[in-house]
């Protein structure tokens, strides 16, 4: 009896060997690897220890240690889950998919995960050098993003006072969210079809479409004198959105560029994405679209091609327009 109780006593108090415990300190990446058992320790941690207060563990302090086949927080012991067959895990997907259990424990919690997230990240990205958690907290407010966000140049379009207006812009953050899946993809196409300069000629199709688009949705626009061979217009305007016959520009605001687009695009009227769907990118010249409309359809054609890219693979900008609002 006295040798079960001594076998009992070192099997509930383990002597940790060294690498064991120096291992279970470095479990942490901030690459994507082990996404499965990155999911499934989130989900076994989120059962003994609120979401919430897991990830501002994690990002305190990303230190654990091995206890009877568990990992444990070196500073908060109710944070814990087994041991991982295969090493490291992913700290960002393991974040994640901890706000997510709570989303799911709880639906009626007002995307507090979300906002916890996006919070965290502001206050986070002047920060440096940073941790592998504070790290790991941006990283989380991008997932995040994909799933929530809307593009600021969309969010103002869609403060436009007229409601038609801005169920249009709707429909075309849907559609891009659809076509581009990421935030960061998102960005990239809206940012190239509107800060780059239109060329449009008025024998065009296009041009009638443009000119009932401005009209029609009381866009203000100030004419300006273009020169064609400086490529620049004449006076204090750095850039010129729209250009007509290389020789008049109209200024816009980035705002109501993005609402043009979405206007060209997916009203009932023109309906030019659904026109171009299988037009090449010659037939989209002679109707005469500008080249940024056209490498923007061209883009957003990309609809089910291809699996999303979760989990901030896609880094395509690295650094999004998103990030500096």
């Amino acid at each position: 009896m006295p040798g079960y109780m001594n076998w009992l006593e070192s099997a509930m108090t383990p002597n940790l060997p060294i690498h064991e415990a120096a291992a279970a300190t470095c479990i942490w990446t901030t690459d994507h690897v082990n996404i499965d058992e990155s999911i499934q320790a989130a989900n076994a941690a989120c059962r003994v220890v609120h979401p919430l207060v897991l990830v501002q563990s994690l990002i305190e302090s990303t230190s654990m240690r091995v206890v009877q086949g568990d990992c444990v927080h070196v500073d908060n012991n109710r944070l814990s889950f087994p041991m991982p067959l295969a090493l490291p895990l992913s700290l960002p997907v393991f974040m994640f998919h901890a706000l997510i259990f709570e989303r799911r424990s709880n639906v009626l919690n007002n995307n507090q995960s979300a906002f916890m997230a996006w919070d965290r990240r502001v206050e986070l990205q002047s920060i440096y050098p940073r941790t592998d958690g504070q790290d790991a907290i941006i990283k989380v407010a991008r997932y995040f993003d994909d799933l929530y966000g809307v593009h600021p140049l969309l969010a103002q379009a869609l403060s436009t006072g007229h409601s038609r207006l801005s169920s249009v812009v709707a429909v075309c953050a849907r559609a891009l969210r659809r076509c581009l899946f990421t935030a960061s993809a998102i960005d990239h196409a809206i940012c190239g079809v509107v800060r780059a300069t239109w060329h449009v000629s008025t024998s065009t199709r296009f041009f009638s479409h443009l000119n009932d688009t401005l009209y029609g949705a009381c866009i203000v626009w100030r004419a300006v004198k273009y020169d064609p061979i400086s490529k620049q217009a004449c006076g204090t305007v750095a850039t010129v959105p729209l250009v007509i016959d290389h020789s008049v520009g109209l200024v816009v605001t980035p705002m109501d560029k993005t609402l043009i687009v979405a206007l060209l695009l997916f009203t009932e009227q023109f309906t030019l994405f659904s026109v171009f769907r299988g037009v090449d990118e010659t037939g989209m010249r002679d109707y005469g679209v500008p080249a940024p409309l056209i490498s923007f359809i061209i883009t957003c054609r990309q609809i089910h091609c291809k699996a999303p890219e979760y989990y901030g693979r896609a880094t395509t900008p690295e650094i999004s327009e998103w990030e500096t609002h």
